[in-house]
């Protein structure tokens, strides 16, 4: 009889301030059709009216307690609740999400179906993105799909189960055995408000528990905070995550854990971290050294330089910590991670969202590279932290003297600057010497940690038309952005910090559209310094020939060299007006994809060859540099820059008409190299590839495009593949595939005189 009273399962629900979600959280779990459950309803001192929220829900189930208690923080809550539970299971629902109806009793069913003692039952979730607005949707977590054991149950030491340590620790997707917790005396830390108490939960239970099952059905809903409001938590509270990350890594001490799979997942969780909190708060070099180089001494040095998912640069930066021997690490693998993250985000989540995801961790890549070469010595400023403007914020005023008489033309130069002390003077001197004088620059800090602030700031205090922004580092497509925001001039043209103008672009461009305001100019450039390894594929994007389009063409994109770099003045009023702006996910291939956008939104373009822009060919510490580190990491950046085109054309339905030209240019500047690349890279490659297209265009859609026969066998070696991307045809059947297609788009004298140019080179 006591044994049929005790409930199977007791649902805690920690609650603090949260009258406005608690209404739709209890609802759900008392909606369970699992009906011999108790809900344990812990209000940590809220000062809202969710106390009486919960007490009325209480007045109508007999099942629900109310325990009210005064304000401890999440952890308290929860700890409060597992003393007072009976049930036979625990269960922890947030109290501003919600579970689907058959949750419990479905994850007890399939725990009953094991003979074994089952200490957990874990599930996936779902991630409610935008919640309460019209844009809420569910997207899958990140182990979806992932978590693959051998067989069941398992212990956290198995192989393919990796994923559940590495990602949200999601504590509340699973359903604990009360005596469980209760003889291994698990306890939630308890630190004020949330404090992630949940991460160190984490690790106290998996790596503790000697029966796990995964139900790969996901159950709870996890209402996502948006992305203002946790960067908003990291900046205030910079460095809980690496404190719990200690305490994590406490745990695992204490429990005498030496399984490497285990220790890697917790050491990608600690670069996780870094790279987030760098990226959001913007951590200074002399606040992010401490912090890194205590966790680094718990880290195996073996591990961490053997892990693929970490990236060459922070492994480079692991090593200067720990005072290793400099190495130049291999960037396939973690390239080959990157792809098949991105492969399996494409499936999980779409293609819009993958490229969100990808673009973000790609980006952040960037931190390590900037830790490992900061100057301590000029760390900025904390007001740096705020955006700050400097010198005249008036709009750019004409020179008189210097006005060209036909025009009354203004220009705005935007300079995104990030580390760019050794190429600003160069920079500056070629602004200096305009003769046309009615411009404006405006050089946004992309949170540099060099000399480049001091140095903006004094050219501000020489010159008024220089404007100097500065924000935390977003990368040059935010930069640019926030550049385009701050425009006054009539024209915008985009300036690379270490690129230079020659002395008389400005006037040129101005005397260009004196007569007509074309809504673009598109000139030409040079490259230096000019040398006999100056990349041939540079050189044939210089220039274009002079003529003008009075509406879009495909012609203007993919005939004329107007891409893919950024070589263009356009009016500043268009760029508003119709809201074109770069994409912040890419890392690279954002100018490209920029003319991508901005092309086929405007209606006027006027093509002059003169050669207007210097640009400094790839340097060390560029980011063209860094993405031709290595072709499949190319490809990576590629793929990313098509998933934007993509996305943006299919939303302004451009797709229609424009497929088959953007088809046939993604083949000749990318599908070949893909497909040339070794394997198992390419597979990831092909797959992602496939997934791409099919997200916008039915296989029949893809078939049907306008594009040349050659181009057409590489397309359907792509839709003939399998969903790992293997491609079904012999190594030596692909490489003649490859061969005839680039004889038939090119020549056989192209492939001739190629041939010849790689031979001279080995034999010299």
């Amino acid at each position: 009889m006591v044994e049929e009273a005790r409930p199977l399962v007791s649902v805690i629900v920690p609650s603090y301030n949260v009258e406005r979600y608690i209404d739709q959280t209890l609802e759900s779990i008392e909606n369970q059709t699992l009906y011999n459950i108790e809900i344990l309803c812990v209000n940590d001192g809220s000062r809202d009216s969710t106390l009486d929220i919960m007490r009325n829900h209480a007045s109508v189930d007999s099942r629900i307690r109310v325990i009210d208690k005064q304000n401890a923080g999440y952890g308290a809550a929860c700890n409060t609740g597992i003393d007072q539970a009976h049930g036979a299971w625990i269960a922890i629902v947030e109290p501003d999400d919600w579970i689907l109806p058959t949750m419990f009793e479905d994850m007890l069913r399939y725990a009953e179906s094991f003979d074994a003692t089952i200490d957990i039952i874990k599930t996936p979730y779902y991630r409610i993105v935008d919640p309460d607005t019209p844009a809420q949707r569910a997207l899958n977590c990140s182990y979806k799909g992932r978590v693959r054991p051998s067989e069941q149950p398992f212990t956290i030491a198995s192989k393919r189960v990796e994923h559940l340590l590495i990602h949200h620790p999601s504590i509340w997707s699973a359903l604990y055995r009360a005596d469980f917790l209760r003889d291994c005396g698990i306890r939630f830390h308890e630190i004020p408000g949330a404090g992630w108490a949940d991460n160190p939960f984490l690790v106290e239970t998996m790596c503790q528990a000697r029966a796990i099952v995964y139900l790969d059905r996901a159950y709870y809903c996890y209402r996502e905070e948006t992305d203002e409001k946790t960067d908003s938590f990291v900046r205030g509270n910079s460095t809980v995550p690496f404190e719990r990350w200690h305490d994590m890594m406490d745990v695992l001490e204490r429990l005498g854990t030496k399984d490497e799979e285990v220790l890697r997942a917790q050491y990608r969780r600690g670069f996780t971290y870094l790279d987030y909190v760098g990226g959001v708060s913007g951590l200074k070099d002399q606040t992010l050294r401490p912090i890194m180089a205590g966790m680094f001494s718990r880290m195996q040095d073996d591990i961490v330089l053997s892990e693929p998912n970490i990236s060459p640069a922070w492994k480079s930066c692991y090593r200067t910590m720990k005072g290793l021997e400099p190495k130049r690490e291999n960037p396939l693998p973690y390239t080959a991670a990157l792809v098949g993250a991105g492969v399996y985000s494409i499936q999980n989540v779409g293609p819009h969202e993958a490229l969100k995801l990808v673009g973000a961790v790609a980006k952040r890549d960037q931190n390590a590279r900037d830790i490992d070469t900061a100057d301590s010595k000029s760390p900025q400023s904390a007001e740096d932290d705020n955006e700050q403007i400097d010198g005249d914020s008036s709009s750019c005023t004409n020179n008189e003297e210097t006005r060209v008489p036909t025009a009354d033309i203004t220009i705005s130069i935007v300079v995104p600057v990030f580390n760019s002390a050794a190429y600003l003077h160069d920079c500056f001197e070629s602004l200096d010497r305009q003769t046309f004088k009615a411009i404006e620059v405006i050089c946004i800090d992309d949170g540099s940690t060099d000399e480049s602030p001091r140095m903006l700031a004094d050219q501000a205090s020489r010159d008024s038309r220089f404007k100097v922004v500065t924000q935390k580092n977003a990368g040059p497509s935010a930069a640019r952005n926030a550049g385009i925001q701050r425009a006054t001039g009539d024209y915008i043209v985009f300036l690379d910090a270490d690129d230079l103008l020659e002395a008389d672009a400005c006037m040129r461009i101005a005397q260009a559209i004196a007569a007509e305001r074309y809504d673009a100019v598109v000139f030409g450039w040079t490259c230096f310094p000019e040398t006999e390894a100056t990349d041939e594929w540079l050189k044939s994007r210089v220039n274009t020939a002079y003529t003008s389009f009075r509406a879009f063409t495909p012609n203007l994109l993919f005939m004329q060299r107007t891409h893919p770099f950024l070589r263009v003045a356009i009016r500043q009023d268009v760029l508003a007006d119709r809201r074109i702006r770069f994409d912040e996910m890419l890392r690279v291939g954002e100018d490209c994809s920029f003319l991508f956008r901005l092309f086929p939104r405007i209606e006027s373009t006027l093509l002059i060859p003169d050669e207007l822009y210097r640009y400094r060919m790839p340097h060390e510490g560029s980011i063209m540099s860094s993405s031709l580190d290595g072709t499949p990491g190319k490809c990576v950046d590629d793929i990313c820059m098509l998933a934007s085109i993509l996305d943006d054309w299919d939303h302004a339905g451009l797709l229609d008409e424009l497929a088959g030209p953007l088809m046939h240019w993604f083949v000749t500047s990318f599908l070949y190299t893909i497909l040339r690349q070794p394997l198992p890279v390419r597979n990831d490659l092909v797959a992602l590839v496939k997934q791409l297209w099919l997200a916008h265009l039915s296989p029949s859609e893809i078939e049907g495009l306008p594009t040349p026969s050659h181009d057409k066998l590489l397309i359907s070696a792509i839709l003939d593949a399998s969903d790992n991307g293997a491609i079904d045809m012999t190594e030596p059947a692909l490489t003649r595939l490859l061969l005839a297609w680039r004889i038939a788009e090119y020549g056989p004298l192209d492939l001739a005189t190629t041939a010849f140019t790689r031979l001279s080179k080995h034999e010299s």
